[in-house]
């Protein structure tokens, strides 16, 4: 697959997307499946699962082209399923991350910890709450930044 492909293919996504019903239109995400075409791509050289995830695509894609006027929940979850199987891959063997996946994992455990630390310490568990969302919020927008800063972002 060349560049022009790769051009043609998320304009594919893109038309595909705006010819569905507007609930599939938005499941679709097409700058997502752009941003993870472009990385499945520009790996592809050196990884065959890359080069296979990306052969799934052309083939998953030209067939919803093919029937973009009546598209039923089987052929998003087709889609879906090899979206999936591409982002895992792409996280667990490129160590990329998806936008937002650290704020998500930092506000979770900061929440936590801020309603032990309330508790336990400052008798006063909404104030636990606040901060704990607080330092949740900050440490996953810098390690989020960061990420985007090495290119790692999907």
């Amino acid at each position: 697959m060349n560049g022009k492909e790769l051009k043609r293919l998320k304009q594919s996504v893109k038309s595909v997307s705006k010819q569905s019903s507007i609930k599939v239109s938005k499941s679709l995400e097409p700058e997502f499946i752009g941003r993870v075409l472009d990385r499945l791509y520009s790996n592809a050289p050196e990884c065959d699962t890359c080069k296979g995830q990306l052969g799934d695509f052309v083939q998953c894609i030209s067939e919803l082209q093919g029937r973009a006027d009546d598209l039923s929940k089987q052929d998003y979850v087709a889609l879906q399923k090899v979206m999936d199987g591409s982002v895992h891959h792409l996280q667990k063997i490129h160590k990329l991350v998806v936008a937002g996946q650290y704020v998500a994992v930092s506000v979770s455990v900061g929440l936590s910890l801020g309603v032990a630390v309330g508790v336990t310490f400052l008798d006063n568990v909404s104030l636990g709450v606040a901060l704990g969302l607080v330092f949740g919020i900050a440490i996953g927008t810098a390690l989020d930044a960061k990420a985007k800063k090495d290119n790692r972002l999907i």
